[in-house]
């Protein structure tokens, strides 16, 4: 402490602290001479860089396909396998590495589409399959690079193991070996709608390519993009049903049909209005909210219900892991999204469990259900926040870019 005093009052101490700054403010000058400047003009809503996936739809001129196709793959192929090796009832097609799959359509008039594929996983690996799409031999998008395919998870056992203590663990996780009929979607998650593919007038390739995983493909459909019809459509679209308000059915949380990202998990929650609970034990009763986050990340619960009609839909929720933000899900029934409104439901921030009803300006939504068994499912969709994404990448970039050419300068 005595020799730090000591050089506060030496001039060599202060002469030190000048030609320090001195050097910094000579270094930084011929930076600055060098033009290196952050470009900021990159630095706005949207990422300029050309093949994203929302910058590409923006130089399309969109105009819906009129023609849809449908092509199992014994009439796509003759290197197709029989589905009993796998426990189905139809031909198929497996992936495997540096395997591909080309396929050829005839449409009359230029137009985009969806690509919807029935497959499965077939692979020993917990790591997800992917694949990769061109058309007409080029990806058309950086989305077609690296495509993320599902795979449903169900647990292992019906009733949850207990520990020595009497409280509830979570069993393990295995496939669910059954065709999944599946929409091609952005693998960041930062776009809600599938895919879109651009096909010319007369002949055009689909090349689907093996990128990661073992997975069979049964069927390729072809169709028009997804038209979600609005509420009041909706509603029209089922005249004569009635709404079943004398019939409350309530699900809980762990009794999920599937899921699509292995470590999403559940969690135990000292709720006595939880649907399983106990006062001396711990129940597995709630979804961690933490392990479902994931973009694209889908639960599936099975309902079933004994009059077709209108059913109110809600859930126990507690969002508080963004403060001051909401998160977005997208809600399907029967595979699909009702009316527009379902696309991006926001969840706002709540510190405890709350009852939330979907509703419209707090009338709620009528969800329409057929008798029997109906699936409603939760997909975690980030489009919302894919400016801000943009922003912050393209910002970390031109500092990363910045730090590189000043590192250049002083060595």
């Amino acid at each position: 402490m005595k020799y730090l005093n000591y050089l506060r009052k030496s001039k060599l101490f202060w002469l030190g602290i000048f030609m320090t700054g001195f050097l910094v403010w000579f270094l930084l000058g011929n930076v600055m001479r060098t033009e290196i400047n952050v470009d900021y003009a990159r630095v706005e809503s949207i990422s300029r860089d050309q093949d994203l996936y929302e910058n590409v739809l923006r130089t399309w001129q969109i105009t819906q396909g009129k023609e849809e196709f449908h092509k199992p793959v014994h009439m796509i192929t003759e290197s197709f396998v029989s589905g009993d090796l796998y426990g189905l009832n139809q031909d198929v097609f497996l992936f495997e590495p540096s395997q591909s799959l080309m396929i050829e359509v005839d449409v009359k008039e230029a137009g985009t589409y969806q690509i919807i594929l029935n497959q499965m996983d077939v692979g020993s690996s917990i790591l997800g399959n992917r694949m990769a799409v061109k058309i007409n031999g080029v990806h058309q998008h950086s989305a077609s690079v690296s495509i993320d395919l599902p795979t449903e998870w169900v647990f292992s056992v019906n009733e949850f193991p207990l520990d020595r203590y009497g409280n509830e663990v979570l069993p393990n996780s295995v496939k669910n070996n059954q065709l999944i009929k599946t929409y091609l979607y952005d693998s960041t998650g930062l776009n809600a709608d599938p895919l879109l593919f651009k096909l010319e007038a007369g002949k055009n390739t689909i090349e689907l390519i093996h990128v990661r995983g073992a997975f069979v493909v049964s069927d390729l459909f072809l169709t028009n993009p997804q038209q979600v019809p609005t509420y009041e459509n909706y509603l029209s679209n089922h005249p004569t049903a009635q709404l079943q308000s004398d019939q409350m059915i309530v699900i809980g949380a762990e009794s999920f049909t599937s899921k699509t990202n292995p470590s999403t998990r559940l969690r135990s929650e000292r709720d006595p209005s939880a649907t399983s609970y106990d006062t001396r034990y711990l129940r597995l009763n709630a979804i961690d909210g933490y392990s479902f986050r994931k973009g694209n990340d889908t639960i599936t619960y099975t309902i079933s219900v004994e009059n077709a009609g209108f059913y109110h839909l809600g859930f126990k929720v507690r969002q508080n892991y963004l403060q001051q933000m909401p998160v977005f899900r997208e809600i399907r029934v029967n595979g699909e999204i009702p009316f527009d409104a379902m696309r991006m439901v926001p969840f706002h921030y709540i510190n405890d469990y709350q009852n939330y009803m979907l509703n419209d300006d707090g009338t709620p939504y009528k969800f329409y259900f057929e008798a029997g068994e109906n699936t409603v499912s939760i997909r975690v969709v980030l489009e919302p926040y894919r400016d801000a994404y943009r922003n912050v990448t393209t910002i970390m970039s031109e500092i990363t870019d910045l730090s590189l050419e000043i590192k250049k300068l002083t060595g």
